[in-house]
């Protein structure tokens, strides 16, 4: 018997916290038991039948001839190449009603999905749910909602050929929030999408800066005003972009949250704006030891205050659809692209919806995108959870962007210890 590779133990005093980044695994054990845990390191043995039966519960030890990034590695092929889910991004135009500062969609063709292109990917849609289990669409951009007929007739389209066939559909978008409104709620609920990310970057001074109306109009009390409006309706995610020029004034949003009577009924996560489509010609982006220190602080503040803003960071097996064998980014012209951050890009498309895949080396970089040959990244504790970063980043720029989690996983096991009566596995 061997400890866990993907453990990370904080002591407390006499106490012992143990996370393990493979199960999601949270352990608190006291003073007797923290000995018998290091001892298990020396002796290979475990003479305590309870903390035994807990510690394998959580994967904390294993048998000696077991490799567990070999493991990984053989889990993380069978996800990506599972046929049973299809994962779809589907961008019905390419048109937005802002003009962010660091969108990478600036300076792309903003075309929209026309009747010919639907009814096209309609028959591709026929064809690709033969033999899978599961459905999973999202509905991206450019700003989605601006083409809500488009999502209606899709959506009630892809229903009617699911019906009687026992597949299960998943749906949700990603928009700018500002047509969100209660009505629009409704319709997309009644369309089966039932999660909806939503973009605020700061207090309205910064925010309308930012999140800026083609007319040059802000946007942060219609966002929140729509935001207290749906929320009843669908999980509504904000996400919260920061760099060094807005980071100070996130805890403002909290206030706001509050104000519109949305604390705990809406979630929240900070996101680092970065260089992956050059968005910081003109911000200044924080790197990633520096935005781990700024999260977890204003994770650990909106605590104190009350909001459920800490979790523990589950395995990220799959990584992404963008290395996964069935899952497609299409944009309104009916080109596939592996990655959201391409879309608009024609020259690494890889193929369309009238011509199919073709097997270029953009699409063989992705599907054999293996981390698991990364020095770095083999010997790191968290592996399991950020599975070697962004495969964008990663194969655009030749380095494996290290995820905030290996900074702060640390700190957030002794805040789990805090607020744990005691920590479970």
């Amino acid at each position: 018997m061997k400890l866990s590779k993907y453990n990370i133990v904080e002591r407390m005093g006499d106490n012992t916290v143990i996370y393990n980044t493979l199960s999601s695994g949270v352990l608190l054990l006291n003073e007797e038991y923290s000995k018998h845990f290091f001892g298990i390191d020396k002796s290979g043995v475990c003479n305590k039948k309870d903390l035994l039966e807990e510690l394998k519960k959580g994967q904390m030890v294993c048998d000696y001839n077991v490799d567990e990034l070999e493991n990984l590695r053989v889990a993380n092929m069978a996800s990506r190449f599972n046929n049973s889910i299809l994962s779809l991004t589907l961008a019905p135009s390419l048109k937005c009603n802002f003009a962010c500062p660091y969108c990478f969609e600036d300076g792309y063709r903003y075309n929209t999905m026309d009747k010919r292109t639907q009814e096209k990917f309609l028959e591709f849609f026929q064809s690709a749910i033969s033999n899978v289990s599961t459905v999973s669409v999202c509905w991206y951009g450019g700003e989605p909602l601006l083409q809500l007929k488009t999502i209606e007739y899709l959506t009630k389209e892809m229903l009617a050929k699911l019906e009687n066939t026992g597949k299960e559909y998943y749906s949700h978008i990603i928009t700018n929030g500002f047509n969100l409104t209660k009505k629009v709620a409704l319709k997309l609920k009644n369309l089966k999408v039932d999660q909806a990310q939503i973009t605020i970057d700061g207090p309205p001074d910064i925010h309308d800066k930012r999140r800026i109306l083609l007319n040059g109009q802000g946007s942060f009390h219609r966002i929140m005003e729509n935001i207290k409006e749906a929320h009843s309706i669908l999980n509504i995610s904000i996400r919260i972009n920061v760099d060094k020029t807005n980071i100070h004034r996130v805890d403002e949003i909290l206030d706001y949250i509050e104000s519109y009577g949305l604390k705990n009924k809406v979630s929240f996560y900070l996101a680092a704006v970065d260089d992956s489509a050059s968005s910081c010609k003109n911000l200044d982006c924080l790197g990633t030891f520096d935005f781990s220190n700024e999260e977890f602080s204003f994770y650990e503040r909106a605590l104190k205050r009350g909001f459920n803003s800490i979790y523990i960071p589950a395995p990220n097996i799959g990584i992404c659809g963008a290395v996964s064998i069935n899952s497609y980014v299409i944009d309104p012209k009916g080109d596939f692209y592996k990655c959201w951050n391409e879309v608009g890009r024609e020259e690494v498309k890889v193929g369309d919806i009238f011509n199919g895949m073709k097997f270029d080396k953009n699409l063989t970089d992705y599907l054999s995108y293996n981390p698991t040959e990364n020095e770095k990244c083999r010997e790191c504790s968290v592996f399991p959870v950020c599975f070697g970063g962004c495969p964008y980043i990663s194969l655009k720029t030749g380095d494996n962007k290290c995820d905030s989690i290996k900074y702060n996983a640390p700190k957030l096991i002794r805040l789990l210890k805090k607020i744990k009566e005691p920590a479970r596995v």
